[in-house]
C-alpha cells in the first residue's frame, strides 16, 4: 500500500430512506474482522430517519465519514462517494443489505496473495431464495469472456484496486452508463480472483426501481445506457472482440422496453421500440443468451410474439410480470 493511501478499503454506501435497514448494513461493516477499512455513508437526500443514524455511527467511529447531498439519485450519490475515497481497494454496500464478518478480509487477503486487481465474492439472497431468480455471480476461470460479464457486473460483491478505477475513469462510465460502468471494469481488467462463498446478504422482498413494471422511464434511460456502453468501445482494442455482445446488451434492453411498453399499453412506445431492433438474427448471443436465461419456449415467445404482435403479447406479458420471470 502506498504511503499516501490511508485506508486498505473504502466502502461506500449509497443510502435512500433506507432507515429501516441501515442499522444492520452498517454494523456489518463496523464488524469486520480485518482493519483497514474506510465508511462513506452518502445520504441522497433521505427524507426519513437515515441520516439521523448515519449521523449517530459517524460520531463513534473516526473511521467513518457522512456526505450529505440533496435527492440526485443513486449514480450521483456513488460519485460524489468514490470522489471521497481514500483506500487502496474500493467496496460497495446497499444500504439494504449487510455482509459477513470475513468479507472483506478475505478478498482483501486473496488480492494481495494474488496481486489481483479484482476479487468478487459469492453472495446469497436475504431472507429467503426468490422463485426462479438467478445470481449475478459466476466463478472466474482465467477468461473475462460474454458468460463471466453477463453473471459479474453489479459492484456490491466485489472489491477493486482504485488504480484501475482510476484507469477506466469510472466517474465518466457512471455518468454515461450507470450500473452497468463495472461490465468496462471487468474488461479492462489484468488480473481477477473469485471467492466461492456466499459472504454478501443481498436483501430481496421488498421493492425496487427495477421491478417497478410501470416505470417506463427507467427502462428508457437502460436503453440509453447501453448504447453508450456500445459506443464506448468503438474505435477502441475491445471493439472486435466486445461489439457484437454489447450489440446484444441494447437489443435485450430494448425487448424489456416492448415488455413494458405492453404492460402500460403504450402501444405507440412500443412501435417506437420495435423499430430500433433491427437485424437481430443476425447476432449469436441473442437465441444463446437468452435460451439460458429464460429456456427455450420463453426465447421463442419473446423473439417471435413480443417483437412483432402488440396484442397478441398483452396476456403473455401480464402472466410474465405477474409471475416475475423477465
Amino acid at each position: 500500500m502506498s504511503s499516501n493511501v490511508k485506508y486498505k478499503i473504502s466502502v461506500i454506501v449509497p443510502i435512500y430512506n433506507a432507515e429501516k435497514y441501515l442499522e444492520q448494513c452498517i454494523q456489518s461493516i463496523i464488524d469486520q474482522t480485518m482493519d483497514g477499512i474506510e465508511i462513506i455513508l452518502v445520504n441522497d437526500g433521505s427524507t426519513d430517519g437515515s441520516l439521523k443514524i448515519a449521523k449517530e455511527f459517524e460520531k463513534k467511529h473516526d473511521n467513518i465519514k457522512v456526505i450529505s447531498q440533496k435527492n440526485m439519485g443513486v449514480i450521483e450519490a456513488r460519485i460524489n462517494g468514490y470522489k471521497n475515497t481514500t483506500g487502496e481497494y474500493i467496496g460497495w454496500v446497499d444500504a439494504d443489505d449487510f455482509i459477513e464478518k470475513e468479507m472483506y478480509e478475505k478478498m482483501y487477503q486473496k488480492v494481495i496473495e494474488t496481486n489481483a486487481e479484482v476479487a468478487i465474492c459469492n453472495y446469497k439472497f436475504y431472507p429467503y431464495q426468490p422463485n426462479k431468480k438467478v445470481k449475478w455471480y459466476n466463478n472466474y476461470k482465467g477468461k473475462v469472456d460474454y458468460k463471466f460479464i453477463s453473471r459479474n457486473s453489479l459492484q456490491w460483491n466485489k472489491i477493486i484496486k482504485k488504480e484501475l478505477l482510476e484507469k477506466v475513469n469510472l466517474v465518466n462510465l457512471l455518468k454515461k452508463i450507470g450500473e452497468s460502468a463495472y461490465t468496462i471494469v471487468l474488461i479492462n481488467t489484468d488480473k481477477i480472483v473469485t471467492i466461492d462463498e456466499e459472504l454478501y446478504n443481498y436483501r430481496v422482498g421488498h421493492s425496487s426501481l427495477s421491478t417497478n413494471y410501470k416505470n417506463y422511464k427507467w427502462y428508457e434511460e437502460n436503453i440509453i445506457k447501453a448504447k453508450n456502453k456500445l459506443n464506448m468501445i468503438k474505435g477502441t482494442k475491445l471493439e472486435e472482440e466486445w461489439k457484437e455482445y454489447f450489440e446484444y446488451l441494447v437489443f435485450y434492453n430494448l425487448l424489456l422496453m416492448l415488455i413494458i411498453a405492453i404492460n402500460n399499453n403504450k402501444k405507440q412506445l412500443w412501435k417506437k421500440y420495435k423499430k430500433e431492433i433491427k437485424n437481430y438474427e443476425k447476432n449469436k448471443y441473442i437465441k444463446e443468451s437468452l435460451t439460458k436465461d429464460y429456456g427455450k419456449l420463453k426465447t421463442f415467445v419473446l423473439l417471435e410474439i413480443i417483437i412483432k404482435h402488440y396484442y397478441l403479447s398483452i396476456p403473455i406479458v401480464k402472466i410474465f410480470l405477474r409471475k416475475n420471470t423477465i
